[in-house]
């Protein structure tokens, strides 16, 4: 155990240790620093003298620090994922106002949404997550909006356009419930229109619509005021005047296909008349006053003879000209006219291109055959024209009179026959003593109406005289008009029958024809028939044809397989 004293001396033993160590090494560190460079001492100065580096803390809008230019927005160095809203980058560095989605720029929305921009709230057009400036329909989840400058305007009403067409919208909205046609101004223009909606959308058709006000002519979606001429919808053609159809208009009208008969408002393509009008609708095509040939309803350029409630009309270029005279046709034949007008009255002979016509009841008659009166002068007619080539008699209201190069010779005295005939007559100052009945005049008109409706052929006429056989008297004295008469009546007969009808319009054909009375081989009592063709006569026989089926036509006496022909003559008229 050491004592009090002893402690003492220990202390001080220490602390003088301690005082010689500090003295020792301090003078050695003075010692080296004295010898070090001074550019080092300087350099470990500097060093010991640079401010501390502050890091910096981002807030607001700001392009992200990774390094991916994209744009978030920050709080106290954090995105602030709870953010939504415009905002502007907080550098300044743009005036582009961003659309913030959970602290985030997406840069793919497109929508219109709610917001504020410059202090003011709104529903502004977002495209690429930005806010656009633009002037168009644009939609969201809560329907179609008029957007102006970017901003939805609620209190528009009118028509405005985007990428999808033209659009009616009311309070700004569309509400896609309009139909028919929609008055209002379109988006930048100062003056209301009309135009043809359907579920509030533009329809750039051409048409013509009604709404309460009337039926309107839309040409592109828009009605066009400016209109005047004929237009058609589902319904028909109509006649519209300055964009309205009037229905109280009757008159002409012009469209591209040309100029119509409007009646009570409408082409109603039933119309067949000739009508005095002027087609003044149209100023610049306006035709003159005259009367104007319809037919379907259309002005038609055509030339003709035409029938309105005055009588009948000759039309040329598709209007009556009434300074024109002469002979003009139509489907129903030739007609006489006179300063434009048919004259029904005429019944005379007509000079006409060279030619003398037969005129009957304003018609050249055509199936004339006879005489007729021109000047102080009686000339042959041959189905309706003067033939100059005719010799012989010819007949004329119960009387024969001699022709000569188809002119009736009044000095001729002396014989002379009805042509296709062996009898001949004594001619005084060139008339026949004494009347006699033609065979034809009867039945001309019977053979002229077979005759149109089988052909103007001999063929044809020999086929419809083949006839069902029936019994019937065979006395060749009562002559040829008297069995014609009976087989045109019935269209049957025995063997006379038959052959005086072919000989009847063998005739009416223009061929001299002759019926034969005789027998068969001597046995059986027949008759048949004898046709001048090209200058030589030939036997022509029907009832062959119904006895053997075929055969009997245009044959010569003694062709192998024929009848042989005995004791005949040649019958009377």
């Amino acid at each position: 155990m050491q004592t009090k004293t002893q402690k003492q001396t220990l202390v001080s033993v220490v602390f003088g240790m301690m005082i010689f160590f500090l003295l020792f090494f301090g003078c050695a560190f003075i010692t080296k620093a004295e010898t070090e460079p001074e550019s080092e001492t300087q350099s470990e100065s500097e060093t010991q003298s640079e401010p501390e580096t502050k890091p910096v803390v981002l807030n607001g809008l700001c392009v992200k620090t990774d390094g991916s230019g994209k744009i978030a927005y920050y709080k106290k160095g954090k995105i602030d994922t709870s953010h939504n809203g415009f905002e502007q980058l907080a550098d300044g560095s743009d005036d582009t106002w961003y659309y913030v989605e959970s602290g985030v720029v997406t840069g793919s929305t497109n929508d219109v949404v709610s917001g504020t921009i410059d202090g003011k709230d709104g529903w502004y057009l977002v495209c690429e997550s930005q806010f656009t400036k633009e002037t168009t329909v644009a939609h969201n989840k809560y329907g179609w909006w008029y957007v102006k400058n970017g901003k939805v305007n609620f209190s528009f009403r009118g028509f405005a356009d985007n990428e999808y067409g033209r659009w009616y919208l009311e309070k700004g909205k569309v509400n896609f419930d309009k139909n028919g046609l929609v008055k209002g101004k379109v988006s930048g223009e100062s003056e209301d229109t009309w135009w043809y909606v359907k579920e509030s959308k533009v329809i750039p058709t051409e048409d013509i619509i009604q709404n309460e006000y009337g039926w309107w002519y839309v040409r592109d979606g828009q009605v066009d005021f400016t209109h005047t001429g004929v237009e058609k919808n589902k319904y028909g053609w109509w006649y519209i005047r300055e964009g309205k159809v009037n229905f109280n208009y009757t008159g002409f009208a012009k469209n591209k296909y040309g100029w119509w008969y409007v009646e009570k408002g409408q082409v109603t393509f039933k119309k067949y008349d000739i009508i005095k009008g002027k087609a003044n609708t149209d100023p610049e095509a306006a035709r003159e006053e005259a009367w104007w040939y319809i037919n379907q309803s259309k002005v038609t350029d055509a030339e003709t003879v035409a029938q309105n409630s005055y009588g009948w009309w000759y039309v040329n270029e598709g209007k009556v000209d009434f300074t024109y005279t002469g002979i003009k046709s139509n489907q129903y034949g030739d007609w006489r006219i006179v300063e434009g007008k048919v004259n029904f009255k005429c019944n005379s002979v007509i000079e006409f291109e060279g030619e003398w016509l037969y005129v009957k009841n304003g018609k050249v008659d055509y199936s004339y055959t006879g005489l007729a009166k021109k000047g102080d002068e009686w000339w042959y007619f041959n189905k309706g024209k003067r033939d100059t080539t005719f010799t012989g008699l010819a007949y004329y209201d119960g009387n024969w009179y001699y022709m000569e190069d188809g002119k009736l010779n009044w000095d001729y005295n002396g014989e002379a026959s009805i042509p296709g005939y062996t009898r001949t007559y004594t001619v005084v100052n060139g008339k026949v003593s004494g009347a006699l009945v033609p065979p034809t005049a009867a039945l001309q008109k019977q053979a002229d109406e077979i005759l149109n409706k089988i052909g103007w052929n001999l063929r044809a006429a020999f086929d419809w005289c083949v006839m069902s056989y029936v019994r019937y008297t065979e006395d060749g004295g009562k002559g040829t008009g008297y069995y014609a008469k009976y087989g045109f009546n019935n269209h049957r007969g025995n063997c006379y029958c038959m052959a005086g009808s072919f000989v009847v319009l063998a005739r009416e054909l223009g061929y001299e024809a002759v019926q034969i009375s005789g027998y068969i081989a001597g046995t059986y009592i027949h008759s048949w028939c004898e046709v001048k063709v090209n200058g030589k006569w030939y036997v022509f026989d029907p009832d062959f044809v119904v006895e053997n089926g075929h055969g009997g036509y245009q044959i010569n006496y003694g062709d192998r397989g024929t009848w042989i022909y005995t004791d005949y003559y040649r019958m009377g008229n």
